[in-house]
Protein backbone atom coordinates (compact mmCIF):
# COMPACT_ATOMS: atom_id res chain seq x y z
CA UNK A 1 0.00 0.00 0.00
CA UNK A 2 1.15 3.57 -0.41
CA UNK A 3 -0.68 5.54 1.62
CA UNK A 4 0.10 9.61 2.14
CA UNK A 5 0.10 10.54 5.91
CA UNK A 6 -0.53 13.92 7.46
CA UNK A 7 -1.27 15.11 10.77
CA UNK A 8 -3.45 17.97 10.21
CA UNK A 9 -1.83 20.50 12.73
CA UNK A 10 2.21 19.42 12.34
CA UNK A 11 5.11 20.58 9.55
CA UNK A 12 5.15 18.67 6.33
CA UNK A 13 9.29 17.73 7.78
CA UNK A 14 7.31 15.88 10.51
CA UNK A 15 4.40 14.38 8.61
CA UNK A 16 7.20 12.36 6.57
CA UNK A 17 9.10 11.58 9.54
CA UNK A 18 6.15 9.98 11.19
CA UNK A 19 5.34 7.76 7.71
CA UNK A 20 8.38 6.08 8.54
CA UNK A 21 8.13 5.45 11.67
CA UNK A 22 4.35 4.24 11.39
CA UNK A 23 6.07 2.36 8.51
CA UNK A 24 8.21 0.56 10.57
CA UNK A 25 5.15 -0.55 12.55
CA UNK A 26 2.49 -1.17 10.94
CA UNK A 27 2.88 -1.90 7.05
CA UNK A 28 3.86 -5.15 6.10
CA UNK A 29 6.52 -7.97 6.09
CA UNK A 30 6.79 -11.29 5.56
CA UNK A 31 10.02 -13.19 4.64
CA UNK A 32 10.40 -15.20 1.27
CA UNK A 33 14.17 -15.98 1.31
CA UNK A 34 13.30 -18.10 -2.40
CA UNK A 35 13.10 -14.63 -3.86
CA UNK A 36 13.64 -13.63 -7.88
CA UNK A 37 14.91 -10.33 -8.34
CA UNK A 38 14.22 -9.72 -12.46
CA UNK A 39 15.12 -6.50 -13.89
CA UNK A 40 12.26 -3.40 -15.03
CA UNK A 41 12.56 -3.92 -18.76
CA UNK A 42 11.18 -0.17 -18.51
CA UNK A 43 12.59 3.05 -16.83
CA UNK A 44 12.47 2.67 -12.79
CA UNK A 45 9.03 3.40 -12.12
CA UNK A 46 9.01 5.58 -8.97
CA UNK A 47 12.21 7.33 -9.51
CA UNK A 48 11.89 10.48 -11.43
CA UNK A 49 8.88 13.56 -10.90
CA UNK A 50 5.78 13.17 -12.48
CA UNK A 51 4.39 16.72 -13.96
CA UNK A 52 1.97 18.62 -12.70
CA UNK A 53 -1.04 18.96 -14.77
CA UNK A 54 -2.59 22.27 -15.47
CA UNK A 55 -6.06 23.52 -14.80
CA UNK A 56 -5.75 25.13 -18.02
CA UNK A 57 -4.00 23.04 -20.26
CA UNK A 58 -5.25 21.96 -23.85
CA UNK A 59 -7.25 18.50 -22.91
CA UNK A 60 -7.28 18.88 -19.10
CA UNK A 61 -11.11 18.66 -18.80
CA UNK A 62 -10.97 14.89 -18.78
CA UNK A 63 -9.28 15.16 -15.02
CA UNK A 64 -11.22 17.58 -13.61
CA UNK A 65 -13.12 14.18 -11.50
CA UNK A 66 -10.16 13.30 -10.55
CA UNK A 67 -9.09 14.84 -6.98
CA UNK A 68 -8.01 14.20 -3.19
CA UNK A 69 -9.35 12.35 -0.70
CA UNK A 70 -7.89 12.69 2.82
CA UNK A 71 -9.34 12.72 6.60
CA UNK A 72 -9.64 16.20 7.46
CA UNK A 73 -8.76 15.57 11.13
CA UNK A 74 -5.94 13.80 13.26
CA UNK A 75 -3.81 10.75 12.06
CA UNK A 76 -5.04 11.14 7.83
CA UNK A 77 -3.94 8.86 5.29
CA UNK A 78 -4.28 10.13 1.51
CA UNK A 79 -5.35 8.88 -1.73
CA UNK A 80 -6.57 9.58 -5.17
CA UNK A 81 -10.04 9.17 -5.99
CA UNK A 82 -12.21 10.10 -9.04
CA UNK A 83 -15.60 11.03 -9.61
CA UNK A 84 -17.87 7.63 -11.60
CA UNK A 85 -21.00 6.83 -13.22
CA UNK A 86 -22.64 4.47 -15.25
CA UNK A 87 -23.38 7.66 -17.79
CA UNK A 88 -22.24 11.07 -18.65
CA UNK A 89 -25.66 12.75 -17.78
CA UNK A 90 -26.31 11.06 -13.63
CA UNK A 91 -30.02 12.22 -12.51
CA UNK A 92 -28.45 15.71 -10.82
CA UNK A 93 -30.30 14.70 -7.60
CA UNK A 94 -28.47 11.33 -7.22
CA UNK A 95 -25.75 11.26 -4.61
CA UNK A 96 -22.00 11.15 -6.50
CA UNK A 97 -19.66 8.28 -6.61
CA UNK A 98 -16.50 8.55 -6.31
CA UNK A 99 -13.76 5.12 -7.09
CA UNK A 100 -10.65 4.80 -5.08
CA UNK A 101 -9.16 1.55 -3.83
CA UNK A 102 -10.12 -0.55 -1.38
CA UNK A 103 -7.51 0.07 1.43
CA UNK A 104 -7.99 3.72 1.31
CA UNK A 105 -11.84 3.66 2.81
CA UNK A 106 -10.17 2.22 5.60
CA UNK A 107 -10.27 4.76 9.30
CA UNK A 108 -6.47 5.07 9.95
CA UNK A 109 -7.27 5.43 13.87
CA UNK A 110 -9.36 2.12 14.15
CA UNK A 111 -8.31 -0.58 11.99
CA UNK A 112 -5.58 -0.57 9.40
CA UNK A 113 -6.58 -2.24 6.35
CA UNK A 114 -8.88 -4.86 5.38
CA UNK A 115 -8.49 -8.83 5.81
CA UNK A 116 -7.00 -11.16 2.45
CA UNK A 117 -11.35 -11.98 2.32
CA UNK A 118 -13.22 -9.20 3.42
CA UNK A 119 -15.83 -7.39 1.70
CA UNK A 120 -17.36 -4.01 2.85
CA UNK A 121 -20.94 -3.05 1.71
CA UNK A 122 -23.36 -0.32 2.66
CA UNK A 123 -21.25 0.84 5.60
CA UNK A 124 -21.09 4.67 6.41
CA UNK A 125 -17.58 5.97 6.04
CA UNK A 126 -15.75 7.17 9.02
CA UNK A 127 -16.07 10.72 10.31
CA UNK A 128 -13.89 13.34 8.56
CA UNK A 129 -13.14 12.03 5.28
CA UNK A 130 -13.66 14.41 2.28
CA UNK A 131 -13.33 15.13 -1.43
CA UNK A 132 -11.84 17.31 -3.46
CA UNK A 133 -11.83 17.13 -7.18
CA UNK A 134 -10.30 18.82 -9.92
CA UNK A 135 -7.13 19.60 -7.38
CA UNK A 136 -4.61 21.23 -9.95
CA UNK A 137 -2.47 23.90 -9.14
CA UNK A 138 -3.02 26.94 -10.43
CA UNK A 139 -6.86 26.19 -9.36
CA UNK A 140 -6.13 26.63 -5.80
CA UNK A 141 -9.19 29.20 -5.05
CA UNK A 142 -11.47 26.81 -6.55
CA UNK A 143 -10.62 23.48 -4.80
CA UNK A 144 -14.13 22.88 -2.87
CA UNK A 145 -14.32 20.07 -0.27
CA UNK A 146 -16.96 17.51 -0.25
CA UNK A 147 -17.90 14.83 2.73
CA UNK A 148 -17.57 11.08 1.92
CA UNK A 149 -20.58 10.08 3.10
CA UNK A 150 -20.93 6.00 2.75
CA UNK A 151 -18.92 3.29 1.34
CA UNK A 152 -21.10 1.46 -1.61
CA UNK A 153 -18.56 -1.51 -2.06
CA UNK A 154 -15.16 -1.67 -0.82
CA UNK A 155 -12.78 -4.67 -0.62
CA UNK A 156 -9.42 -6.27 -1.04
CA UNK A 157 -10.36 -9.42 -1.85
CA UNK A 158 -9.31 -10.61 -4.87
CA UNK A 159 -9.01 -6.87 -6.33
CA UNK A 160 -7.65 -3.38 -4.19
CA UNK A 161 -11.26 -1.57 -5.34
CA UNK A 162 -13.66 0.59 -3.60
CA UNK A 163 -16.78 3.07 -4.31
CA UNK A 164 -17.40 5.66 -1.89
CA UNK A 165 -20.86 7.37 -2.04
CA UNK A 166 -20.36 11.61 -1.40
CA UNK A 167 -22.93 13.69 0.77
CA UNK A 168 -23.01 15.53 -2.27
CA UNK A 169 -24.85 15.12 -5.90
CA UNK A 170 -23.87 14.97 -9.46
CA UNK A 171 -25.76 17.89 -9.57
CA UNK A 172 -23.69 20.28 -7.28
CA UNK A 173 -20.72 18.98 -8.46
CA UNK A 174 -21.70 19.64 -12.00
CA UNK A 175 -22.49 23.09 -11.16
CA UNK A 176 -18.89 23.50 -10.83
CA UNK A 177 -17.69 22.32 -13.66
CA UNK A 178 -16.72 18.68 -12.67
CA UNK A 179 -18.62 15.72 -14.39
CA UNK A 180 -18.27 12.47 -14.02
CA UNK A 181 -15.95 9.81 -16.06
CA UNK A 182 -17.24 6.75 -17.24
CA UNK A 183 -15.53 3.42 -16.49
CA UNK A 184 -14.25 0.62 -19.14
CA UNK A 185 -12.60 -3.00 -19.37
CA UNK A 186 -8.80 -2.81 -19.13
CA UNK A 187 -8.32 -4.90 -22.22
CA UNK A 188 -5.09 -7.26 -23.19
CA UNK A 189 -4.60 -4.04 -26.03
CA UNK A 190 -4.25 -1.51 -23.56
CA UNK A 191 -0.19 -1.34 -22.76
CA UNK A 192 -0.04 1.91 -23.35
CA UNK A 193 -1.67 3.62 -20.11
CA UNK A 194 -2.22 7.51 -18.15
CA UNK A 195 -2.17 8.34 -14.87
CA UNK A 196 -4.00 11.19 -12.89
CA UNK A 197 -2.29 11.04 -9.49
CA UNK A 198 -1.78 13.27 -6.33
CA UNK A 199 1.73 11.86 -5.13
CA UNK A 200 2.61 13.61 -1.36
CA UNK A 201 6.58 13.40 -2.03
CA UNK A 202 8.50 16.50 -1.66
CA UNK A 203 8.16 17.01 -5.26
CA UNK A 204 8.64 21.10 -6.37
CA UNK A 205 5.40 22.72 -7.08
CA UNK A 206 3.50 20.95 -4.00
CA UNK A 207 0.84 18.12 -3.90
CA UNK A 208 -1.47 18.63 -7.21
CA UNK A 209 -2.48 16.85 -9.79
CA UNK A 210 -0.01 14.97 -11.91
CA UNK A 211 0.61 13.17 -15.08
CA UNK A 212 2.21 9.79 -16.06
CA UNK A 213 2.52 8.04 -19.29
CA UNK A 214 3.58 4.92 -18.91
CA UNK A 215 3.67 1.07 -20.07
CA UNK A 216 1.06 -1.62 -18.67
CA UNK A 217 2.38 -5.30 -18.48
CA UNK A 218 0.03 -8.23 -18.77
CA UNK A 219 -1.91 -9.25 -15.64
CA UNK A 220 -0.16 -11.55 -13.31
CA UNK A 221 -1.13 -12.90 -9.44
CA UNK A 222 0.40 -10.89 -6.76
CA UNK A 223 0.67 -10.68 -3.12
CA UNK A 224 1.16 -8.53 -0.39
CA UNK A 225 1.27 -8.20 3.26
CA UNK A 226 1.23 -6.18 6.51
CA UNK A 227 3.15 -5.08 9.73
CA UNK A 228 2.57 -6.73 12.34
CA UNK A 229 2.33 -10.26 10.31
CA UNK A 230 -1.45 -11.01 10.80
CA UNK A 231 -3.65 -14.24 10.45
CA UNK A 232 -5.81 -12.42 8.19
CA UNK A 233 -2.95 -12.08 5.26
CA UNK A 234 -1.52 -11.51 2.70
CA UNK A 235 -3.49 -10.08 0.15
CA UNK A 236 -3.81 -12.03 -3.00
CA UNK A 237 -4.71 -10.61 -5.92
CA UNK A 238 -4.89 -12.80 -9.11
CA UNK A 239 -4.98 -10.23 -12.26
CA UNK A 240 -2.91 -7.70 -10.99
CA UNK A 241 -0.85 -5.49 -13.96
CA UNK A 242 2.56 -3.91 -13.12
CA UNK A 243 3.74 -0.99 -15.18
CA UNK A 244 6.73 1.73 -15.06
CA UNK A 245 4.70 5.15 -14.28
CA UNK A 246 7.19 7.41 -12.65
CA UNK A 247 6.99 9.63 -9.80
CA UNK A 248 4.55 7.62 -7.88
CA UNK A 249 4.35 8.37 -4.03
CA UNK A 250 1.85 8.10 -1.01
CA UNK A 251 -1.20 9.28 -2.21
CA UNK A 252 -1.29 8.02 -5.43
CA UNK A 253 -3.22 5.53 -4.55
CA UNK A 254 -6.92 5.01 -6.00
CA UNK A 255 -5.67 7.19 -8.94
CA UNK A 256 -7.17 6.10 -12.07
CA UNK A 257 -5.66 4.54 -15.18
CA UNK A 258 -6.56 5.43 -18.58
CA UNK A 259 -6.02 4.30 -21.90
CA UNK A 260 -3.26 6.47 -23.83
CA UNK A 261 -5.45 9.36 -24.65
CA UNK A 262 -8.64 7.60 -23.31
CA UNK A 263 -11.35 9.54 -21.19
CA UNK A 264 -12.38 6.70 -19.51
CA UNK A 265 -11.42 4.67 -16.01
CA UNK A 266 -9.95 1.28 -16.94
CA UNK A 267 -8.19 0.73 -13.52
CA UNK A 268 -7.15 2.14 -10.11
CA UNK A 269 -3.67 2.22 -8.89
CA UNK A 270 -3.27 0.53 -5.99
CA UNK A 271 0.43 -0.27 -4.68
CA UNK A 272 4.04 -0.31 -5.86
CA UNK A 273 7.43 -1.98 -4.38
CA UNK A 274 9.60 0.06 -2.29
CA UNK A 275 13.04 -0.24 -3.26
CA UNK A 276 14.50 0.45 0.29
CA UNK A 277 13.10 -3.24 1.61
CA UNK A 278 13.76 -6.84 0.39
CA UNK A 279 11.69 -9.50 0.09
CA UNK A 280 7.94 -10.01 -0.22
CA UNK A 281 5.60 -7.65 2.21
CA UNK A 282 5.52 -4.54 3.71
CA UNK A 283 5.82 -2.28 0.70
CA UNK A 284 7.03 -5.14 -1.40
CA UNK A 285 4.10 -6.97 -3.30
CA UNK A 286 5.56 -9.75 -5.32
CA UNK A 287 4.77 -11.44 -8.46
CA UNK A 288 3.65 -15.20 -8.46
CA UNK A 289 5.52 -17.27 -11.34
CA UNK A 290 5.89 -20.59 -12.00
CA UNK A 291 9.56 -20.61 -11.32
CA UNK A 292 9.14 -19.08 -8.05
CA UNK A 293 8.36 -15.47 -6.54
CA UNK A 294 9.20 -12.45 -8.57
CA UNK A 295 9.94 -8.71 -7.09
CA UNK A 296 9.97 -6.33 -10.02
CA UNK A 297 12.18 -3.17 -8.90
CA UNK A 298 10.01 -0.46 -8.50
CA UNK A 299 7.46 -1.67 -10.36
CA UNK A 300 3.91 0.43 -9.66
CA UNK A 301 0.59 -1.87 -9.53
CA UNK A 302 -2.70 -1.81 -10.81
CA UNK A 303 -6.28 -3.29 -10.67
CA UNK A 304 -8.95 -3.47 -13.24
CA UNK A 305 -12.71 -2.04 -12.31
CA UNK A 306 -14.22 -4.73 -14.84
CA UNK A 307 -16.37 -6.03 -11.84
CA UNK A 308 -17.71 -3.20 -11.14
CA UNK A 309 -18.44 -1.85 -14.71
CA UNK A 310 -20.13 -5.28 -15.05
CA UNK A 311 -22.42 -3.89 -11.92
CA UNK A 312 -22.95 -1.01 -13.16
CA UNK A 313 -26.89 -0.39 -13.77
CA UNK A 314 -27.81 2.36 -16.13
CA UNK A 315 -29.34 4.44 -13.38
CA UNK A 316 -26.17 4.55 -11.92
CA UNK A 317 -27.12 1.72 -8.86
CA UNK A 318 -24.48 -1.08 -8.82
CA UNK A 319 -26.37 -4.95 -9.00
CA UNK A 320 -24.67 -6.35 -6.01
CA UNK A 321 -25.22 -10.12 -7.64
CA UNK A 322 -22.17 -8.70 -10.06
CA UNK A 323 -20.15 -8.60 -6.99
CA UNK A 324 -18.74 -10.49 -4.34
CA UNK A 325 -21.29 -10.06 -1.51
CA UNK A 326 -18.65 -11.54 1.08
CA UNK A 327 -20.77 -13.57 2.52
CA UNK A 328 -18.72 -16.55 2.06
CA UNK A 329 -17.21 -18.84 4.29
CA UNK A 330 -14.62 -17.23 7.09
CA UNK A 331 -11.22 -18.90 7.72
CA UNK A 332 -8.91 -18.20 10.58
CA UNK A 333 -5.20 -19.03 10.54
CA UNK A 334 -3.59 -21.21 13.12
CA UNK A 335 0.01 -19.45 13.29
CA UNK A 336 2.13 -18.38 10.46
CA UNK A 337 1.29 -18.30 6.50
CA UNK A 338 4.99 -19.29 6.35
CA UNK A 339 6.52 -22.51 7.00
CA UNK A 340 9.25 -24.61 6.61
CA UNK A 341 8.12 -27.94 4.94
CA UNK A 342 8.47 -29.20 7.95
CA UNK A 343 7.20 -28.08 11.16
CA UNK A 344 6.88 -29.22 15.02
CA UNK A 345 3.98 -30.29 16.44
CA UNK A 346 2.10 -29.72 19.73
CA UNK A 347 4.94 -31.92 21.15
CA UNK A 348 7.88 -30.68 19.59
CA UNK A 349 8.04 -33.50 16.60
CA UNK A 350 8.68 -32.62 13.33
CA UNK A 351 5.78 -33.77 11.11
CA UNK A 352 4.79 -32.45 7.25
CA UNK A 353 3.31 -28.68 7.36
CA UNK A 354 -0.37 -28.52 7.10
CA UNK A 355 -2.78 -25.68 5.88
CA UNK A 356 -3.50 -25.12 9.64
CA UNK A 357 -6.55 -23.25 8.46
CA UNK A 358 -9.73 -22.94 11.18
CA UNK A 359 -13.18 -23.25 9.68
CA UNK A 360 -15.52 -20.60 11.39
CA UNK A 361 -19.14 -21.49 12.89
CA UNK A 362 -22.21 -21.42 10.58
CA UNK A 363 -21.31 -23.93 7.64
CA UNK A 364 -22.65 -27.32 7.85
CA UNK A 365 -20.25 -28.34 4.46
CA UNK A 366 -17.32 -27.20 2.46
CA UNK A 367 -15.49 -28.13 -0.86
CA UNK A 368 -11.77 -26.87 -1.61
CA UNK A 369 -8.86 -27.54 -3.85
CA UNK A 370 -4.72 -26.59 -3.92
CA UNK A 371 -2.43 -25.49 -6.07
CA UNK A 372 0.25 -23.57 -7.13
CA UNK A 373 -0.76 -19.64 -6.35
CA UNK A 374 1.11 -18.51 -10.16
CA UNK A 375 -2.08 -20.89 -11.71
CA UNK A 376 -4.73 -21.83 -9.31
CA UNK A 377 -8.06 -20.52 -11.09
CA UNK A 378 -10.93 -20.45 -8.04
CA UNK A 379 -13.39 -19.74 -10.25
CA UNK A 380 -13.37 -23.01 -12.68
CA UNK A 381 -14.74 -26.21 -10.98
CA UNK A 382 -12.18 -28.61 -12.35
CA UNK A 383 -10.11 -29.87 -8.76
CA UNK A 384 -12.97 -29.32 -6.40
CA UNK A 385 -13.11 -32.05 -4.23
CA UNK A 386 -16.26 -33.83 -2.90
CA UNK A 387 -18.35 -31.76 0.10
CA UNK A 388 -16.76 -32.55 3.43
CA UNK A 389 -18.19 -31.47 7.22
CA UNK A 390 -17.21 -28.17 8.16
CA UNK A 391 -17.23 -30.09 11.78
CA UNK A 392 -14.39 -31.64 11.09
CA UNK A 393 -12.15 -28.80 10.60
CA UNK A 394 -10.53 -31.02 8.25
CA UNK A 395 -8.17 -28.04 7.04
CA UNK A 396 -6.27 -27.91 10.04
CA UNK A 397 -4.23 -31.11 9.44
CA UNK A 398 -4.38 -30.99 6.05
CA UNK A 399 -0.81 -31.54 4.14
CA UNK A 400 0.32 -29.03 2.32
CA UNK A 401 2.45 -30.10 -1.19
CA UNK A 402 5.75 -30.78 -0.09
CA UNK A 403 7.26 -28.40 -3.30
CA UNK A 404 9.00 -24.65 -1.78
CA UNK A 405 6.82 -21.95 -2.85
CA UNK A 406 3.46 -20.24 -2.20
CA UNK A 407 0.30 -22.11 -3.14
CA UNK A 408 -3.41 -21.06 -3.09
CA UNK A 409 -6.29 -23.21 -1.38
CA UNK A 410 -10.05 -22.14 -2.91
CA UNK A 411 -12.73 -22.84 -0.17
CA UNK A 412 -16.27 -22.54 -0.98
CA UNK A 413 -19.21 -23.24 1.74
CA UNK A 414 -23.07 -23.95 2.71
CA UNK A 415 -24.51 -22.75 5.45
CA UNK A 416 -27.10 -25.08 7.43
CA UNK A 417 -30.13 -24.86 6.43
CA UNK A 418 -29.50 -23.47 3.07
CA UNK A 419 -29.23 -25.70 -0.46
CA UNK A 420 -27.11 -22.99 -2.30
CA UNK A 421 -23.06 -22.97 -2.38
CA UNK A 422 -20.78 -20.22 -2.40
CA UNK A 423 -20.14 -19.50 -5.61
CA UNK A 424 -16.92 -20.81 -7.29
CA UNK A 425 -16.05 -17.36 -8.45
CA UNK A 426 -16.11 -15.48 -4.90
CA UNK A 427 -14.46 -18.86 -3.23
CA UNK A 428 -12.40 -17.50 0.01
CA UNK A 429 -8.91 -17.74 -0.38
CA UNK A 430 -5.82 -18.56 1.50
CA UNK A 431 -2.37 -18.70 0.49
CA UNK A 432 0.72 -20.84 2.42
CA UNK A 433 4.11 -20.25 1.66
CA UNK A 434 6.85 -23.12 2.08
CA UNK A 435 10.28 -21.85 2.61
CA UNK A 436 13.15 -23.97 3.46
CA UNK A 437 15.85 -21.56 2.26
CA UNK A 438 17.72 -19.44 4.77
CA UNK A 439 17.38 -15.67 4.41
CA UNK A 440 20.56 -14.04 2.38
CA UNK A 441 20.14 -10.80 4.43
CA UNK A 442 22.22 -10.59 8.18
CA UNK A 443 21.25 -8.30 11.23
CA UNK A 444 22.04 -4.99 10.92
CA UNK A 445 24.34 -4.12 14.27
CA UNK A 446 25.63 -0.81 15.12
CA UNK A 447 28.25 0.06 17.96
CA UNK A 448 28.20 3.56 19.36
CA UNK A 449 29.59 5.03 22.32
CA UNK A 450 26.94 5.94 25.12
CA UNK A 451 29.36 7.66 27.75
CA UNK A 452 33.12 7.33 28.25
CA UNK A 453 32.05 4.58 30.18
CA UNK A 454 29.44 2.57 27.84
CA UNK A 455 28.70 1.27 24.56
CA UNK A 456 25.42 1.21 23.26
CA UNK A 457 24.61 -1.87 20.32
CA UNK A 458 21.37 -1.49 18.38
CA UNK A 459 20.18 -4.44 16.20
CA UNK A 460 17.71 -3.94 13.19
CA UNK A 461 15.82 -6.63 11.48
CA UNK A 462 15.73 -6.56 7.37
CA UNK A 463 12.46 -6.43 6.53
CA UNK A 464 10.89 -8.32 5.00
CA UNK A 465 13.05 -11.13 5.27
CA UNK A 466 13.92 -10.62 8.55
CA UNK A 467 11.48 -10.14 10.97
CA UNK A 468 13.13 -11.30 14.08
CA UNK A 469 16.33 -11.08 15.33
CA UNK A 470 18.28 -12.88 18.34
CA UNK A 471 21.00 -12.22 20.33
CA UNK A 472 23.55 -12.79 23.03
CA UNK A 473 26.62 -11.16 24.37
CA UNK A 474 29.75 -12.37 26.41
CA UNK A 475 33.70 -11.58 27.70
CA UNK A 476 35.42 -11.63 24.30
CA UNK A 477 37.58 -14.71 25.41
CA UNK A 478 35.12 -17.13 26.83
CA UNK A 479 31.14 -16.57 25.02
CA UNK A 480 30.91 -19.47 21.89
CA UNK A 481 28.67 -17.82 19.41
CA UNK A 482 27.89 -20.99 17.90
CA UNK A 483 26.10 -22.21 20.59
CA UNK A 484 22.86 -22.23 20.70
CA UNK A 485 21.70 -21.72 24.28
CA UNK A 486 21.32 -18.09 25.78
CA UNK A 487 20.35 -16.25 22.79
CA UNK A 488 17.56 -13.80 23.48
CA UNK A 489 14.83 -12.00 21.25
CA UNK A 490 15.96 -8.49 20.62
CA UNK A 491 13.62 -5.97 21.84
CA UNK A 492 15.73 -3.02 22.96
CA UNK A 493 19.16 -1.21 22.28
CA UNK A 494 21.81 -2.92 24.88
CA UNK A 495 24.03 -0.71 27.16
CA UNK A 496 27.25 -2.33 28.27
CA UNK A 497 29.84 -1.00 30.47
CA UNK A 498 33.55 -0.76 29.18
CA UNK A 499 34.95 -2.55 31.93
CA UNK A 500 36.28 -5.49 29.88
CA UNK A 501 36.53 -6.48 26.45
CA UNK A 502 32.90 -8.21 25.31
CA UNK A 503 31.64 -9.96 22.12
CA UNK A 504 28.18 -9.21 20.58
CA UNK A 505 26.31 -12.06 18.93
CA UNK A 506 23.24 -12.16 16.69
CA UNK A 507 21.45 -13.98 14.33
CA UNK A 508 17.68 -13.28 12.41
CA UNK A 509 14.90 -15.67 11.67
CA UNK A 510 12.22 -15.17 8.36
CA UNK A 511 8.76 -15.83 9.11
CA UNK A 512 9.16 -19.52 8.35
CA UNK A 513 11.80 -19.96 10.90
CA UNK A 514 14.60 -20.11 9.07
CA UNK A 515 17.76 -18.85 10.48
CA UNK A 516 20.54 -16.39 9.30
CA UNK A 517 24.26 -16.71 9.73
CA UNK A 518 25.23 -15.62 13.06
CA UNK A 519 27.44 -12.00 12.73
CA UNK A 520 29.50 -10.87 15.74
CA UNK A 521 31.24 -7.67 16.96
CA UNK A 522 33.68 -7.19 18.98
CA UNK A 523 33.86 -4.47 21.57
CA UNK A 524 37.53 -3.53 23.00
CA UNK A 525 37.98 -0.31 25.22
CA UNK A 526 39.76 1.18 22.64
CA UNK A 527 37.85 0.68 19.61
CA UNK A 528 34.68 2.89 20.55
CA UNK A 529 32.79 4.07 17.61
CA UNK A 530 32.22 7.75 17.96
Amino acid sequence: MIFGYRFTLSSRFFSRLTLIVLAAWITSSHADSMLVSIPNPHTSPAAGVAPLLSATAPGSDRFFAVGLMKKTQGLAWECTATLVASSETPNDTQAALILTAGHCSVDPLLSIDSGDNDVVIDKPMAVGFAFSPAYFFDNVNEHHWYSIKRIVYSSMKGSDVGLLELAATYGELRSRGVKPLLLKNFDASDRAIELAHIPQGAFPGGFFLRHSVCQSQPPTPLFESAWPIRPDLPWYWSDARANDCIGVYGGSSGSPVFAKDGKRVIGILSTATDSYLNGCGFARPCELAPAGTVSRPEAVYTHSVDHILAAFRPDNTLDLSNLDPGTGIAIERVGSWSTRSAAPNEHGQLQPASWGLKISKGFEWIRYKSGSASSIQCALPKGYGAPVRAVDQPLLKLPVDQREGVQAICIIGKRFGQTSWQPMKFATVKLRQLDDTAPQSKPEVDVYEHSPDEWQITTASRLNEIVQTYYKYGALDSIDCKNESGYALVRETLILPKDRNWRYCAYGKDEAGNKTLIITRDLKIETAKH
